[in-house]
């Protein structure tokens, strides 16, 4: 269906109601809001919108790559992407990399694979680090199966075996129990303390599974070796759920109970800012109306207080109106001339007009500053 009305005229007007505004702000019921009146609280954004967006941002990023690493259009699709998905995420800090940006430059995908794996930007995103990397190095984009990538997670990429999956299942989860177990026994061990704990149990892990698959896996002394091991730990387990059971759940609904006492305080504050941003706004915008309608009927009384007569008796000379005008630049109004004893044609009427206008503007302008300093004055002592 045909739209009859002026869309132009529309968007004009909503703007000027509305405010634009580019960056997100809470608007006077306390919704983050951005753009011309879009509730991003309430409404959020549509996948299409979402899509424009990324679209864009993509665009700058390829204007950034080509500005400070050009070369970077040499390479081969897939090699391509990377470079891309990491200016994407770092943008500037990718020009950082140096290691890793000459391997690309001199076409060594390995080196500069291991290079970004080195990096503190991996431990930032794990994952795709990891994914980006392997690009980098193979130029391919190859999907693994979810069975291969777990057989690869547990066997550190050798060669798959029934076996060795299930060997170190059982001592990953043996040792997993046990470090929990003498956690709970310690609670209070100190976080170095902790991690070489953990990096032990690791070790002996290790160590243990490589004795298993030297020896052979159903030899009797490994067997009862690894029975003994989940038997005491286990028994660890259970002591310590035994008795420190009881103190952490007291501790944990401790720490839910004061949760919800700072979410309820965050919602009392939250509430008692939006009603003094309410009665603030209510107070000064009337005070704001009084000022502009007393201005206004100042206006209209003129005729009354300077009649035509005085108009046409007294007059103003040209040098008034460049002192007057000259105060509302800021502006030197120039040394006087002979020019400025001739008469300047402006009726008293006009310049009485003139300057009621220009002191309810200021005075509104007043009250203005005075509600926002009220407003912030009463902020503070809500916090």
């Amino acid at each position: 269906m045909a739209e009859t009305f002026d869309m132009a005229a529309l968007v004009f007007e909503l703007k000027r109601d509305e405010g634009q505004r580019l960056e997100p702000y809470l608007d006077t019921v306390g919704k983050i809001t951005i753009g011309v009146g879009r509730n991003l609280s309430d409404a959020g954004i549509s996948d299409s919108e979402c899509r424009l967006l990324l679209e864009n941002d993509v665009r700058s990023t390829l204007i950034w790559l080509d500005h400070y690493l050009p070369w970077w259009r040499a390479l081969d699709a897939v090699r391509q992407r990377v470079m891309i998905n990491m200016a994407f995420n770092l943008r500037g800090k990718l020009l950082t990399f140096d290691n890793a940006l000459a391997a690309i430059q001199r076409a060594d995908y390995a080196a500069a694979a291991n290079a970004m794996l080195a990096s503190k930007w991996r431990n930032q995103v794990g994952a795709r680090a990891q994914r980006l990397a392997n690009m980098m190095c193979t130029g391919k984009a190859g999907r693994e199966s979810a069975v291969i990538a777990i057989g690869k997670l547990l066997t550190g990429g050798e060669k798959i075996t029934a076996r060795l999956i299930i060997g170190r299942i059982i001592v990953g989860a043996g040792l997993s129990v046990a470090a929990s177990s003498v956690l709970m026994l310690f609670p209070d061990l100190p976080l170095m303390a902790m991690t070489g704990l953990g990096a032990a149990f690791g070790i002996l892990g290790q160590s243990y599974l490589e004795l298993i698959m030297w020896i052979d896996w159903i030899t009797p002394r490994p067997r009862v070796l690894g029975v003994a091991m989940a038997a005491f730990s286990l028994g660890v387990w259970g002591a310590g759920s035994f008795y420190y059971g009881p103190r952490i759940q007291k501790e944990h609904a401790a720490l839910v109970h004061h949760k919800a006492q700072l979410a309820q305080a965050q919602a009392q504050l939250t509430q008692a800012q939006y009603k003094l941003a309410t009665r603030v706004e209510i107070q000064y915008r009337d005070r704001i109306k009084i000022i502009k309608e007393k201005g206004d009927t100042l206006i209209k009384e003129i005729p009354v207080y300077v009649t035509q007569a005085d108009a046409a008796y007294f007059g103003v000379n040209v040098g008034f109106v460049r002192h007057y005008n000259a105060a509302f630049t800021r502006e030197s109004a120039r040394p006087a001339a002979q020019s400025d004893r001739e008469p300047a044609h402006i009726s008293l009427a006009e310049i009485a007009k003139t300057h009621a206008h220009n002191a309810s503007a200021c005075l509104q302008w007043r009250e203005q500053a005075l509600g926002l300093r009220a407003f912030y004055k009463q902020l503070q002592q809500a916090q």
